[in-house]
């Protein structure tokens, strides 16, 4: 009887780990897609980022941070911004375009597009740096944060 009941036990251990593995490997896909860091040295209107794919599993919204900013005026003030907008890529046509928000480095802020309903490559652009939007100055910040 005893065997049995030591066999029971390991059975019930086994069970117990397996949906403790699944919990938490559902757990992970829920926080979000993805997401990743880089930086922006130089660069002026019209810089576009890496493209990265969002699959639209989660509902989760979009955000591009950034930190540390500065502009190339030298006066650094609390003027000092990126307006950024977010696309997706559309192969032959315009791409598309989820609006744009303007961040102020002097709080090292976000730009939150909101949920992102259609899968897609996605990239974004700078459309003005402290509000000049030719090419006459640059911006450098580190780091860039996308999460999506």
């Amino acid at each position: 009887m005893r065997p049995y009941r030591k066999f029971a036990w390991h059975k019930t251990l086994a069970a117990c780990a397996l949906a403790v593995g699944l919990s938490l490997g559902s757990i992970s896909f829920a926080l979000a897609e993805g997401s990743w860091s880089s930086s922006c040295t130089g660069c002026r209107v019209g810089f576009e980022s890496r493209r990265w794919t969002d699959n639209h599993n989660d509902s989760n919204a979009t955000f591009v941070s950034f930190s540390q900013c500065v502009d190339s005026d030298g006066g650094n003030g609390s003027n000092d911004s990126i307006t950024v907008e977010l696309k997706r890529d559309i192969s032959f046509l315009p791409d598309a375009s989820y609006g744009q928000n303007v961040v102020y480095c002097s709080n090292a802020g976000s730009a939150n597009f909101g949920e992102i309903t259609t899968a897609g490559n996605f990239y974004w652009t700078i459309r003005a740096i402290s509000g000049i939007t030719n090419n006459g100055i640059s911006v450098n910040t580190n780091p860039v944060n996308v999460s999506y």
